[in-house]
């Protein structure tokens, strides 16, 4: 933020805060594409496990050319962190993408991101049982809300009678788990220090597992059976929502504080919810507004805690 007396000079120190939100709202509009377009793949022939697989090949090629010739030390790791980078890749990407495509194409699109967007509560549960924070009241309270918005969002007791689709709703609650396990590396593992080289290895490792995967469970004859349309969804989810999102995140952040930022990006809830009417013509059950209205607010009660916010 410009001060006033720079303000003050003619064609110098111009305020560009309005921009660097707007870079956060754009980001959330791009994130927000992710599941209606996951559903659209899935129509034109690919799997969960497909989708992950290209997005996270794209990005690799995308980040790790950037810091082939920008930053190349991202791209060595030493030995003692095989263990550390594993568990980043496979608990805190693969799993991430997997469960919440595997979401998209079994639930409705807004209740998959709604689901996603418990992250920070398991933030919460991880932070208690690695006994590196206590639980707090207004935590504690964020947690019942969260918990509250779940059971709203998946359709309260309706859902006990037989119309809830349980793999997709566990997929869902797997990704915002998986992000979880992300934050806390980078509030407490390789990411405190070199957050840059964590995100890169964990494409790295993450992508290596799904390759992996696609090798021993015929991952290349489904992806040979991948309509050209489903190619192109494929590979604009891996560029534009997660390379360009996160760039323009990381761009936003050098004006925008981090909670500030967290809580705007919440929009791509909203986004979200705004895609799925236009792309597939889903419309937001009551119980889905409901719940996200409490979701977004344990969430945005979170950011009271300036420490924690800063993680949320």
């Amino acid at each position: 933020m410009q001060g006033a007396a720079d303000r003050g000079r003619p064609g110098e120190g111009i305020d560009l805060s309005c921009l660097h939100g707007g870079a956060v709202v754009l980001a959330a509009c791009l994130w927000g594409t992710l599941g209606p377009m996951g559903r659209l793949a899935y129509e034109n022939g690919a799997t969960p496990a497909t989708i992950s697989l290209v997005r996270g090949l794209v990005a690799c090629g995308l980040v790790g050319g950037w810091a082939f010739l920008r930053c190349p030390s991202a791209l060595r790791f030493r030995r003692e962190e095989v263990p550390e980078l594993a568990a980043y890749g496979l608990f805190g990407m693969a799993l991430l993408y997997v469960g919440y495509n595997l979401a998209v194409v079994r639930i409705p699109v807004g209740v998959a991101v709604l689901l996603f967007y418990t992250s920070p509560l398991w933030v919460i549960l991880g932070t208690v049982l690695l006994r590196k924070e206590r639980l707090t009241p207004l935590r504690g309270l964020a947690l019942l809300l969260g918990l509250g918005g779940v059971w709203f969002a998946v359709g309260g007791r309706s859902a006990l009678s037989g119309h809830l689709d349980l793999l997709g709703v566990l997929g869902a609650l797997a990704s915002g788990a998986s992000y979880a396990v992300y934050v806390l590396g980078g509030r407490y593992g390789l990411g405190r220090t070199e957050p840059f080289r964590m995100f890169l290895q964990a494409f790295l490792w993450g992508t290596g597992a799904l390759l992996v995967y696609g090798a021993v469970f015929g991952g290349a004859k489904v992806l040979a059976s991948v309509r050209p349309a489903g190619w192109g969804v494929m590979v604009y989810m891996g560029a534009l929502p997660t390379v360009g999102g996160y760039a323009l995140l990381l761009w936003a952040l050098r004006k925008v504080p981090s909670t500030v930022a967290s809580l705007v990006s919440m929009s791509e809830i909203a986004f979200a919810l705004l895609w799925a009417w236009l792309i597939l013509g889903e419309v937001p059950s009551r119980g889905a507004l409901q719940g996200g209205a409490l979701i977004v607010a344990s969430v945005a009660l979170l950011s009271l805690e300036g420490r924690f916010g800063e993680a949320v």
